[in-house]
């Protein structure tokens, strides 16, 4: 998460956790030392190329999330690039619960979107943001109260997993 995603969730989050801490991690060397400074009660993960690993997860009392650029057909790397390359009428974002694999936990929302024709990695993406930070502000309030976990939807995840390497094919 960058400073300022950093800085809009903490705004968000605040009115409805005032004495929150929250700590900013933009790298996995970032998220160990944070972790190494005490478990967090709640990860959340905003358009973060940083996969988490297992034993981070494991150590969270609660629940992590991840706000994924894409959506759940689209799992994995850079998905507005594959868009993009693949000419997509469509497109989305989802929030779900962070697992063990990559973009395969409980879909909490996916919202979608029509793509107009040609457009470019870049402009999907910028569509892609501003969808997940409406998602983030309907979320805000669940995402703070950290006793219980979000609701899945019931939409589930399909198609492979993409990785750096697939974009070169």
């Amino acid at each position: 998460m960058q400073p300022e995603e950093g800085a809009f969730f903490r705004e968000l989050l605040r009115p409805h956790v005032p004495e929150a801490e929250f700590r900013l991690a933009g790298s996995a060397a970032e998220l160990s030392a944070v972790m190494r400074g005490g478990p967090a009660s709640r990860l959340i993960s905003f358009c973060s190329p940083v996969i988490v690993p297992p034993s981070i997860l494991r150590q969270l009392p609660g629940r992590a999330y991840n706000f994924h650029p894409g959506p759940p057909e689209r799992r994995g790397y850079r998905p507005a690039a594959f868009a993009a390359r693949e000419k997509a009428r469509d497109f989305g974002v989802t929030l779900h619960e962070m697992a063990a694999e990559v973009d395969s936990g409980p879909i909490v929302e996916a919202s979608r979107f029509e793509l107009e024709d040609d457009l470019r990695e870049e402009q999907i993406s910028i569509e892609a943001y501003r969808h997940l930070v409406t998602l983030a502000r309907r979320h805000a309030p669940r995402l703070a109260d950290i006793s219980r976990p979000l609701q899945p939807s019931g939409d589930a995840w399909s198609g492979p997993i993409r990785r750096k390497r697939d974009l070169g094919r």
